[in-house]
């Protein structure tokens, strides 16, 4: 009995440091980003185009078309620290030409931020991109109410995300809303040049900007019938020869996105709601050499040409900026709720490490060794009882025994 309860408090109290070393060490060594992950969201909305692809010229009436957008998101590559996943869009506008986005990131398993990487690229493999240590595809274990910073390819820099209200229910799940807003952002070129398929032009020329120069008090025709020949041969020639030359197009992004959010994985379930819009604007400076033409003192006292001057200084200050197309959508109800399988699934392998596997440690651990000293204290009480019967025996015979008197 004595080495059975031993026993019993020794593998008990094996198992309750066991326990306490589990919750310190396990969950950093087992809860991790699969390393099988392949999943496709569909998303649906609207794409809605305000520029004539032909001329980049302003549409009196916006186009719209329907807009499908596949995003699967699958690993390729994997080791006990990393995860290498691909992403692979697939958007069809209406009947524009399908296009394809093609995003490669590499995930610290354990913090889910993106790595400095060799292997992490944007939309080209020529692209290198660097996007540590920020969020990309996930956002981490145990998600609070933010902020974190989560990567936005098409401008190339991070913007941050936060809890925007309560809790929501969809597919089961409790579901944590996150918001994140970005305005007129500079656009990265290497996005614009996947849009090329769209019409969406790098440069212009100055006639095809003619008309949003003329709305902001600009009008190229006037300037070269009424400006020009105020000026000397030479300063004409060198306009000329600057405005010959195109016009290089920067572009801004404004976007507007919630995002649903499992707190347990940090997963995104639901790409709840993203609006998009991207503007063009013309990059000007050049047409700074023709403002300084135009303020030489020889022209101070030129009306004409002072006037012309002064809308030169103001456009080149604040070119005008004109809307090109605008992207709204939402994940479908079916591509939620497989996502909240997945996230579902994930959780449950997560309360595994992080709760059940301790749980039941301490309790078969506590359990054991509230056994093994209950045998102790019962072994104790009944030697104690025993070597008390056995006194009283003795004492009873002494006083039986006659004793002799002569």
């Amino acid at each position: 009995m004595r080495r059975i309860s031993k026993l019993l408090v020794t593998i008990g109290m094996l198992l309750l440091v066991i326990a306490g070393a589990w919750r310190f060490v396990a969950p950093g060594q087992l809860v991790k980003y699969p390393d099988d992950l392949d999943k496709t969201v569909h998303a649906s909305g609207t794409f809605t185009l305000y520029v004539d692809p032909a001329t980049a010229a302003p549409q009196p009436s916006p186009t719209s078309f329907p807009l499908d957008v596949k995003r699967r998101i699958h690993v390729v590559e994997s080791s006990t620290s990393k995860v290498v996943v691909q992403e692979d869009d697939v958007e069809k506008i209406g009947p524009l030409p399908e296009q394809n986005f093609l995003q490669r990131y590499v995930i610290d398993r354990s913090s889910l931020k993106n790595l400095a990487e060799e292997r992490a690229y944007a939309y080209t493999t020529q692209n290198k991109i660097d996007r540590s240590p920020n969020y990309s595809i996930n956002l981490p274990f145990d998600a609070g109410d933010g902020p974190y910073s989560i990567w936005k390819n098409e401008v190339g820099a991070p913007y941050p995300f936060r809890q925007d209200g309560p809790s929501v229910e969809r597919a089961g799940l409790t579901l944590r809303p996150m918001h994140g807003r970005l305005e007129k952002a500079p656009v990265q070129g290497y996005y614009i040049d996947q849009l090329r398929s769209q019409g969406i032009p790098r440069q212009l020329t100055l006639q095809q900007l003619s008309p949003q120069l003329k709305a902001q008090g600009l009008d190229t025709q006037q300037f070269a019938t009424q400006v020009l020949p105020q000026l000397s041969a030479a300063d004409q020639a060198e306009i000329v020869s600057v405005i010959g030359q195109p016009i290089a197009l920067n572009y801004l992004l404004d976007v507007d996105t919630r995002l649903l959010v499992e707190p347990r994985t940090g997963a995104i379930v639901s790409l709840d709601r993203i609006n998009q819009t991207i503007y063009a604007q013309p990059d000007l400076a050049g047409m700074g050499r023709i403002q300084t033409i135009l303020a030489k003192p020889e022209y101070a006292s030129n009306t004409t040409v002072t006037g012309a001057e002064a809308t030169l200084a103001r456009l080149v200050r604040t070119p005008p900026t004109t809307r090109i197309f605008n992207i709204d959508y939402s994940q479908t109800p079916p591509s939620v709720a497989d996502l909240a399988s997945y996230a579902t699934d994930l959780g449950d392998q997560i309360n595994l490490v992080k709760k059940v596997v301790p749980l039941f440690l301490i309790i078969f651990g506590g359990g054991l060794t509230v056994i093994g000293v209950a045998l102790s204290v019962l072994r104790r009480s009944d030697g104690r009882g025993r070597n008390t019967t056995t006194s009283e025996g003795v004492g009873g015979a002494d006083a039986t025994v006659p004793t002799r008197t002569d």
